[in-house]
């Protein structure tokens, strides 16, 4: 197929794919430590990769096979939370408003990827 190319997954992706393809237990345990290296809850995974939170579930519990959208689903979001900066960095300046600009980059963040 022209235009296809194959990349190389990150570490985790690479992990997870490579369960999945054994079975739906090795899935589930590979999914349950990368979201936790990750820190994420199953809510916020499932805002992230699209996937209701009740199908990640399922599949925490090795409950039932997974469809080739669903991982790609995953693994779309596995390379796009590691490819993200682990740490925001954000510097105020300044003489007036920086605990009410602090106080809103700190709600942004919290709403954000970094939480």
């Amino acid at each position: 197929m022209e235009g296809l190319r194959a990349t190389p997954l990150s570490p985790i992706a690479s992990k997870i794919l490579l369960a999945a393809l054994r079975s739906d237990e090795e899935l589930a345990n590979e999914l349950k430590r990368a979201l936790s290296d990750l820190r994420l809850s199953i809510d916020r995974f499932s805002k992230i990769s699209g996937i209701p939170s009740s199908t990640i579930k399922k599949i925490l519990k090795a409950q039932g096979g997974i469809t080739l959208s669903t991982l790609r689903k995953i693994l779309n979001a596995i390379e796009s939370i590691e490819g993200a900066p682990k740490a925001p960095f954000i510097a105020v300046t300044g003489t007036k408003g920086k605990s009410t600009t602090a106080t809103l980059i700190g709600r942004i963040l919290e709403l954000s990827l970094y939480t």
